[in-house]
């Protein structure tokens, strides 16, 4: 079945029903708005785009692939900066003859990278495009921030 088929309302039902987040601070999840979190410390917030033709291949790149390392991207730079990731934001676009094997085996990546590192899911977007985009922003908490300029071998 294709994204055509089913439409994006519908393959976001799919999204909120597999992905209801449960996570510590966290107010309200997907499906209105805005996801609402309290605070906790310096808050971390990071994003990365990744754009078929330019940052991914699908002919040697799975649909799983992409989504683990979507994660799995932002996440590093929250551990880079000594912080906790707590949240993701998820952003794609895609061709409308997209099949459902395709999201399936994406957000089966997701959901891997989503419990290696033990974050929620708390929202995002959904649009249609010639080619796949896919974005995601990550959001963590810090006590103490470590910075490029200031990194000491040990942090």
């Amino acid at each position: 079945m294709k994204l055509s088929q089913i439409g994006e309302l519908s393959l976001l039902d799919r999204l909120r029903e597999r992905f209801r987040a449960r996570s510590r601070g966290l107010v309200l999840g997907i499906g209105d708005d805005a996801a609402v979190i309290r605070s906790f410390g310096n808050t971390l917030v990071t994003t990365d785009m990744m754009v078929e033709g330019v940052h991914f291949d699908l002919s040697w790149t799975t649909p799983y692939q992409l989504g683990f390392k979507l994660i799995s991207v932002n996440i590093s730079d929250i551990f880079a900066m000594g912080g906790d990731p707590r949240y993701i934001l998820l952003n794609f676009a895609a061709s409308r003859n997209c099949t459902m094997r395709f999201f399936d085996d994406f957000f089966d990546g997701i959901e891997h990278a989503l419990k290696t590192y033990t974050v929620s899911l708390i929202g995002g977007d959904i649009s249609s495009s010639d080619r796949i985009m896919l974005s995601a922003t990550a959001i963590g908490f810090a006590k103490r921030v470590v910075r490029r300029r200031g990194a000491r071998a040990g942090d």
